[in-house]
């Protein structure tokens, strides 16, 4: 098909909805469409899928299997980190169990 085709559907159907990472606000305005519904829909019309391992995954799962990523990176590659001190690292953005240098190593455009 040619991407006017294309054009025509997604451009024309996508462009008459709003879109939002959150559907959840405090206030009274116009909810959007979560991206996760669209996944939901990828999955059930995608003809094939169990053939090419073609599935959407959850944001939650996704971000799951990063943080999992980035904890055996850095197992892996930076030496004297303890896995405990990794996990808070990455599980909760405490650095407190890092052993980072002071400002007065930093570069310098760290610290303008």
């Amino acid at each position: 098909m040619p991407n006017e085709v294309f054009d025509a559907i997604l451009g024309g159907l996508f462009e008459r909805f709003n879109f939002t990472v959150s559907e959840n606000t405090p206030y009274d305005i116009e909810v959007a469409v979560d991206p996760e519904m669209l996944g939901k829909v990828f999955e059930e019309l995608v003809t094939g899928r169990h053939e090419t391992g073609s599935y959407y995954t959850p944001r939650p799962v996704v971000a799951i299997m990063c943080r999992e990523a980035l904890k055996g990176y850095l197992e892996t590659k930076v030496s004297g980190l303890s896995a405990d001190a990794i996990r808070t690292f990455v599980d909760e953005h405490d650095v407190s169990g890092l052993d980072l240098p002071g400002p007065a190593t930093w570069p310098k455009r760290w610290t303008r």
